[in-house]
Order: C-alpha cells, then structure tokens, then sequence
C-alpha cells in the first residue's frame, strides 16, 4: 500500500427516521461517546487512513463538527453538506478530497462496529481489483417468489452475500462512475452497483457480522454488547 495515498469518505447525513427518537442515530449515546464518535475512531486509528471527508447534513453540521473538535480527530481534512439522495453525498464527498489521494474507502456512518482489518482487507482488495467491498455470507435460506408471493426458486446461498461497508475503491475510477451516472440520471443502490454499472469488477473482501448498521431501536443494545465483549469477537466470512 506504500505507493497509494488512502482516505476515507464517511456518509453521516442521514436523519434517523426509523428510530422514531426525534434526534439523529449518529449522535446517539453508545458506550462511553455516541455512534459516530466509534466509526471516526475506527478510521483515524487506521495508519493507512491519511484523511477523512465527512459528508453531514445541514441540520447536525453543528453537532458533528462539535464532536469532531471534541475528541480532537486529527485526520479530518473536510466537513462538507450531502445531496438529495445518498449517492450525491457521497460524490460531495468525492469531490473533496485530495488530489494525491489514489483510494477512497466509502463508508456509512452508523456502521458503528467497522474494524481495522475490516478496512484494510476493502483497501487491499481495492488496489488489487479497482473496487472492493466488505461481505458476509448469508446465513438464512432464500426464495424468490412472484408478484403473488409464491415461491418460484432456491437461491443458491453457497454464492450469495451481504454486502456492507466500506466499499472502496480506485479513486479516479469511481469518480468517473459517479460523472457518467450524473449524467445518465442513473441512481444505484449502493456504491458497488455503480461501479458494476460501468463495467469494473469488485471484489467481496472479509466482513463481519458484528459489523452492524445501526437502523432501529433494537441495533443500540446490539451494538453495547459488542463494544463491551469486543476483544472476544472473531470475525470469519463463512
């Protein structure tokens, strides 16, 4: 990774609906901090990290930029408003970080859980294949069904995953995937789906199933016990 300067976008503008709280789930009270402070500390405790670009929304710019001066995160290079949908957000975010940067680890705020092996494997996986995303092999059996809700097929789980973040990437690569998409009005579902869009491939890299977005009321006791038991934790893909 000598010859590559990596960063790291982390999308954290999104309001929290689903956790009917009123209050956004990045600054909610997890362990000792909030969610957000434990995902920034997963990346500025990464060496290979050089700089984070933190894209916010306009109503907890304040409160993030608060925290950030709070615990003295030193890698954050800028603080910038996201989009109307998340894939603007993140090329906000794209757009701001350095010229010398080479890989951009795209990241969701509120996956809180992130380690640095997760991080690193999406970064060796990036420089190696142009794009890589941290998976988990799916666990539960799945079905197709039709529109009546009949089941039509077995997927055949042996090759099917749940992808999270990061998804990382060559950083001239997937800013060109998110020029053409702007220019073709085309939104996907993730940052891999445009990647693939586009025709690049994207390697699935080691995941974790502790590394968990936080969504609901339910995921922040999750997410207390696996930050109090986290040295006991191993993390395999299978």
């Amino acid at each position: 990774m000598n010859e590559h300067n990596v960063a790291a976008v982390i999308v954290a503008g999104g309001s929290g609906k689903r956790m009917g709280l009123g209050k956004d789930k990045l600054l909610l009270p997890l362990g000792d901090a909030c969610v957000l402070y434990y995902t920034l500390r997963a990346f500025e405790t990464t060496d290979e990290i050089k700089e984070i670009v933190l894209v916010v929304s306009k109503s907890n710019r304040a409160d993030i930029e608060e925290l950030v001066k709070k615990h003295r995160f030193s890698k954050i290079r800028a603080v910038v408003e996201g989009g109307k949908e998340r894939q603007d957000s993140v090329y906000n975010g794209l757009c701001a970080v350095s010229e010398e940067i080479s890989v951009v680890a795209i990241h969701d705020g509120a996956r809180c859980m992130v380690t640095k092996d997760i991080i690193l494997k999406t970064i060796e996986g990036a420089i190696a294949h142009g794009g890589a995303a941290a998976a988990v092999s799916v666990k539960d059996t799945l079905k197709q069904a039709d529109e009546n809700g009949m089941i039509v097929c077995t997927v055949d789980r042996s090759k099917t995953y749940h992808v999270q973040t990061p998804q990382t990437f060559l950083k001239e690569k997937i800013i060109a995937c998110h020029q053409k998409a702007q220019e073709e009005g085309f939104y996907a579902t993730d940052d891999c789906a445009l990647f693939e869009k586009y025709g690049y491939p994207v390697k699935l890299t080691e995941g974790c199933y502790t590394n968990i977005k936080i969504t609901t009321q339910e995921d922040l006791p999750a997410a207390e016990r696996l930050l109090a038991g986290r040295e006991e934790n191993t993390c395999n893909l299978k």
